[in-house]
């Protein structure tokens, strides 16, 4: 049986280091825009003509900057695992636009990448994953987002919630980073994928594959709702800081 597994992790510990594991881990890594103005013009440099040229398209600096943070701390990543420096690591996009490594690479790696406000995760793994991150905002209208995106319990745990905001964006997020990691794309079967805590048995055509999948989520910042997927099984989640003095080493 195909299942979907959902839990919330607490008392997460952020490594200020760049120790990782291949094997097995899941690697997760956060980035605090505003701690890291200084990296933005390194993190350009990093980047293709295309991601250059993408990145000027963004009518507001902080979209700009959120893409170019995310890609640009992607490249650095990828290159550190490996050991090319990270303009030369080669990016293609699958025919649903999420980008994968060039076929000039050792394509065992996969990755995600997912911004919200002021910070960047990034994620990379030996098995597909997925990612996503979203600000709670109070006064955002989720109201119409329901019917179409949650199922009958999910809209009623969101409903009558003490914290509606903080539920919905949770959910949310690991209805994103579940499909980020099939691959699958977000489409009209969205509300048949279960993500209340718990497993639970797939059973839909979104997921297009015979394969059980975990869903972690987790806060940042406290004002952040984030959740991270994989393959289900008993795989290590590493945790890692993004610091000025982590990141500079790496970055001369």
């Amino acid at each position: 049986m195909t299942t979907i597994s959902s839990d919330t992790l607490k008392g997460i510990s952020w490594l200020p280091n760049w120790e990782t594991k291949r094997g097995s881990a899941i690697n997760i890594w956060r980035l605090k825009i505003q701690e890291n103005i200084r990296f933005e013009n390194l993190f350009c440099e990093s980047l293709s003509q295309d991601e250059l040229e993408k990145a000027s398209r963004f009518r507001k600096p902080d979209d700009r900057a959120r893409f170019i943070y995310g890609r640009g701390l992607l490249r650095f990543l990828l290159g550190f695992f490996m050991d090319r420096r990270p303009e030369h690591v080669v990016l293609e996009m699958e025919p649903n636009k999420k980008p994968r490594l060039g076929s000039v690479h050792d394509q065992t790696l996969h990755f995600n990448v997912s911004h919200s406000g002021n910070w960047v995760l990034v994620v990379i793994a030996n098995a597909p994953v997925g990612i996503d991150i979203e600000m709670v905002d109070n006064s955002f209208t989720y109201s119409d987002l329901l019917a179409a995106n949650f199922s009958n319990a999910e809209a009623a745990m969101i409903t009558q919630s003490a914290m509606p905001a903080e539920v919905f964006f949770t959910f949310w997020t690991r209805k994103e980073a579940l499909v980020k990691a099939t691959g699958a794309g977000i489409n009209d079967d969205l509300r048949l994928l279960p993500v209340i805590n718990g497993t639970w048995d797939s059973g839909n055509p979104i997921i297009g594959q015979e394969q059980s999948w975990q869903i972690h989520s987790f806060n940042i910042d406290g004002a952040y709702q984030a959740s991270v997927s994989c393959p289900a099984g008993d795989a290590e989640l590493i945790f890692h800081d993004v610091l000025p003095s982590t990141l500079y080493p790496h970055t001369v």
